[in-house]
């Protein structure tokens, strides 16, 4: 059951309440913004979404650390809203700052998909070659080679080497 005009009232409530209890510049204004963003990416009002994503960006980067898993996650909206954009070169900077950020093999294996992905929409083929070899090598490291993703990925180095 979709209601997005009730969700996005009861978000700016939240959002209102958020601010006047704990000022504009805290984590908990910023995790609202993003599920505004949310919201809005959602409805395909990516320009919006992308504003707001960038609004609990600038709170996140002041108020808690670098690595910090709601900075991650705001990173991967706003390259996820570039690449819906087709704003390849935007969310290709995005993505390689939240690998920079990411620890575990296991985030960045979604990271470096996306990442492949765009180097082979922007006709990088030797960086998107490398990318996805880079995906294979984490995921048999994690899987072994009977695995979905290891077959997904092997099917993006074909692609790529057929292109």
């Amino acid at each position: 059951q979709k209601e997005h005009d009730k969700a996005i009232e009861y978000y700016v409530k939240a959002l209102q309440v958020g601010e006047a209890s704990f000022g504009e510049n805290h984590p908990e204004v910023a995790s609202t913004l993003n599920k505004i963003g949310n919201l809005l990416c959602e409805q395909g009002n990516l320009d919006a979404a992308l504003k707001t994503y960038e609004k609990g960006l600038r709170i996140e980067k002041m108020m808690l650390e670098e690595g910090h898993p709601n900075i991650s996650m705001t990173l991967s909206n706003i390259a996820y809203v570039y690449k819906q954009q087709d704003k390849h070169i935007s969310a290709l900077n995005m993505y390689k700052k939240l690998l920079a950020l990411q620890r575990r093999s296991s985030d960045k294996i979604s990271t470096l998909v996306n990442i492949g992905q765009l180097y082979y929409k922007t006709e990088n083929y030797t960086q998107a070659l490398l990318t996805f070899t880079e995906v294979l090598r984490i995921q048999r490291g994690m899987h072994g080679n009977d695995s979905v993703d290891v077959a997904a990925t092997l099917s993006s180095i074909g692609f790529v080497l057929f292109r």
